[in-house]
């Protein structure tokens, strides 16, 4: 079973984006990987930028990402923008994500879904 979950993040340029990621959203993994990895701004901007995943890894060319296989439409799995966090983590939930992940231009931390 997989533990799904949402990566949401302010934006270099002031805006919210979030996406949704298919497994491994344990905080053991996830915050770990985020906290370890994804500390850099334009990082977390290109990792929001992929759209939904069905994994990530250390680097951004790393993530196993819905739009790179076939049958899967952009469309369909792109991130959610907006100017709140609450406004594009409530659009973007799919409903069975276990946890959400924050990037609050300083620090990651764990959000209540």
């Amino acid at each position: 079973m997989s533990t799904r979950w949402q990566i949401a993040a302010l934006l270099g340029d002031g805006r919210y984006g979030c996406i949704y990621v298919h497994c491994d959203g344990y905080p053991s993994y996830a915050l770990k990987t985020l906290q370890n990895h994804y500390t850099d701004q334009s990082k977390i901007d290109q990792l929001i930028e992929l759209g939904d995943c069905l994994s990530i890894g250390p680097l951004v060319g790393n993530c196993d990402t819905f739009a790179s296989h076939d049958g899967e439409e952009l469309e369909d799995v792109k991130a959610s923008y907006g100017d709140s966090l609450k406004a594009v983590a409530e659009e973007h939930l799919h409903g069975d994500e276990e946890y959400r992940y924050f990037w609050d231009g300083k620090m990651w931390r764990i959000a209540d879904l």
